[in-house]
């Protein structure tokens, strides 16, 4: 979008594409607002439902002309499909619904914690699950993060091809969606989910409509910013999982958590990493680089970096694959 640089030093619109960008980004929060109004007042799920404009007006409650104005913003940006007659959300739409009640939910907490403002001024992370919260909007963070779960276990079966029979622990395992998703593809294997208490009562639901997976999958309640507690865990595992958790920890958590596996797992035990690098997630990277500083993290590796992390806390040769359509990659080191 840069022009080039004329004898002034500016770019070839006179710093237009600058100002555009710069104003976009300001401006940008007004398409935020809209869209958890939308959700919230059931707007997102009743395009899904395939209902029309006037069986809109009645789920949601609107003034029929300033639902028109939504739509016509809604195909502007791409979210509903361009054209006239009923409305209908664009491809692939649909399947990131539960992600934005999530993170309308997060927005609000961390809104009302001051949590941006406090990590700016080094006064540490904010983290939702650190503070009492209603169930359902545990709930509601649990599905969220299962959304990508049976892409992320066929990536993972792919990775760790000889784990048919093996004793799997999924460390920030939530809900346990992914390794409920490879209990399937794996029947001979068990599954540890290891994650913060306020999940438990998620993962009970979710195990309970599975119930034949009962025997084989278990929650094992412990926070990986202390990882000391996860030497036993770690030291009876073929496979150890580690997906889309390391941004969220601080530095020396990351490398913490990467010497206790080092530590304690067993020769030839399977390490499987999903990370958003930052040379991957488009534009939304730098959305998700706000989120982790939210949360106290700085995480910036790109794809080489975290790789050389890995090698660094004595993991050799990493293997990095992407998933198509995802923005982050996957890793796969040996336990030498």
């Amino acid at each position: 979008m840069t022009g080039e640089a004329g004898e002034d030093g500016k770019d070839g619109k006179d710093g237009k594409d600058g100002a555009n960008r710069l104003l976009f980004w300001a401006m940008a929060g007004k398409m935020t607002e809209l869209l958890f109004e939308a959700d919230g007042a059931g707007l997102l799920g009743g395009l899904a439902d395939g209902l029309d404009e006037a069986e809109l007006v009645g789920r949601t409650g609107w003034n029929p002309e300033a639902l028109a104005s939504v739509l016509e913003v809604f195909r502007r940006a791409g979210i509903v499909t361009p054209g006239g007659g009923r409305p209908r959300l664009a491809p692939g739409v649909e399947t990131a619904l539960p992600l934005v009640a999530a993170e309308a939910r997060l927005a609000a907490w961390h809104r009302d914690n001051g949590s941006l403002a406090r990590a700016l001024a080094g006064e540490g992370g904010s983290d939702p699950l650190d503070a009492p919260q209603p169930s359902a909007v545990i709930r509601g963070f649990a599905e969220a993060m299962g959304q990508a779960a049976r892409g992320t276990a066929l990536m993972v079966r792919r990775l760790a091809r000889r784990a048919a029979d093996a004793r799997v622990l999924d460390l920030g395992g939530a809900d346990g969606a992914v390794a409920m998703a490879l209990a399937g593809a794996w029947p001979a294997a068990t599954f540890t989910v290891v994650d913060r208490k306020p999940l438990h009562a998620p993962f009970g639901q979710r195990l309970g409509a599975e119930p034949a997976l009962a025997a084989r999958i278990r929650f094992a309640a412990h926070d990986l910013r202390h990882p000391q507690s996860l030497a036993a865990l770690i030291g009876a595992a073929d496979v150890i999982l580690l997906l889309n958790v390391l941004h969220l920890l601080p530095e020396a958590g990351i490398d913490a958590l990467l010497g206790e596996i080092r530590a304690h797992a067993r020769a030839g035990c399977t390490v499987v990493l999903r990370e958003l690098t930052a040379d991957g997630g488009g534009d939304l990277a730098p959305l998700f680089l706000i989120d982790w500083l939210r949360c106290g993290s700085c995480f910036r590796d790109d794809a080489g970096a975290f790789a050389r992390r890995l090698v660094r806390a004595g993991f050799p040769a990493p293997r990095e694959l992407a998933l198509a359509g995802a923005p982050d990659r996957f890793f796969m080191v040996e336990v030498p």
